[in-house]
């Protein structure tokens, strides 16, 4: 029988086999097809997982650097497009989501529905609580003039969404994000094409480790927030959130930051919002 769905893991310098999500679905491997992008810098790890993706069966994509988020995404759905005519759903994640038997039951009984939806999102969950549906703020969708606030107002996180293949016929993640904001995109997108109508949340509830939750090293954090910075730049320009805005939400996470690493390196990275 062919597997109707492909399951889009996205990996980031660590073996395959040490990805959660790649764990639990190969389990399942009967069942789906999976396709792994490595994003590894390592040249030693993108061999090792060239190796073990080969020993797997599984398909295996790379570009031997980090293209980041959406270049990845898009870069598999093309390639299950051309490869897998049989692939009617997809399921996008990356190394660290935590997914249960409740997640792939409900997957289960979604794809074989008949009914209209296009997009099932569950709950996730994190350390800090319930981190995704959550209410998308009317900042980011005021200049998006097809959007019915009181029946859709939720944005939820890329991690673990059930999407059927043909919705990225009228839609495509936008490269121009390497990392952030690539879920927020993807909402407005659905509601400017006028497909917010075609979605629907799953009752399981998954397990999201949140790279924002916690502290890491001073570098590390510093590096990653610069991602952010840029990411919510180019989001914020191309759905005209408001500068003002934009700069609040960037304020509050660089004085987090600052605060505990004692730097103003956080604070001077977003003056760089006007340039």
């Amino acid at each position: 029988m062919p597997k109707i769905l492909n399951i889009i893991i996205i990996i980031y310098n660590i073996k395959l086999e040490e990805s959660a999500s790649f764990k639990a679905s190969f389990e399942r491997i009967n069942e789906l097809s999976i396709t792994i992008v490595d994003n590894t810098t390592i040249e030693e790890i993108r061999l090792h997982n060239k190796n073990a993706a080969e020993k797997y069966g599984v398909s295996y994509l790379t570009k031997s650097k980090n293209i980041g988020l959406s270049k990845g995404y898009n870069l598999a759905i093309d390639s299950i497009k051309k490869n897998s005519p049989e692939t009617k759903w997809i399921i996008t994640l990356d190394q660290d989501t935590l997914l249960n038997k409740a997640y792939f039951q409900e997957v289960q009984e979604k794809i074989n529905n008949t009914d209209e939806i296009s997009l099932y999102y569950p709950t996730a969950a994190s350390d800090i609580g319930i981190i995704s549906p959550v209410l998308i703020n009317k900042y980011y969708i005021k200049n998006i003039h097809e959007f019915t606030y009181e029946n859709h107002n939720l944005v939820f996180i890329n991690s673990g969404l059930l999407m059927n293949i043909m919705l990225f016929e009228r839609i495509k993640y936008d490269e121009s994000l390497f990392l952030d904001m690539i879920d927020y995109d993807l909402v407005c997108q659905l509601i400017k094409n006028k497909l917010i109508n075609k979605i629907s949340n799953m009752k399981c509830t998954i397990k999201q480790d949140f790279s924002g939750a916690n502290f890491s090293a001073f570098e590390c954090d510093y590096s990653r927030f610069k991602l952010y910075v840029s990411d919510f730049k180019t989001f914020s320009k191309k759905w005209k959130v408001s500068t003002c805005y934009t700069f609040y939400i960037l304020l509050k996470r660089a004085v987090k930051l600052m605060v505990h690493y004692k730097s103003l390196k956080f604070l001077f990275e977003i003056g760089r919002i006007h340039q």
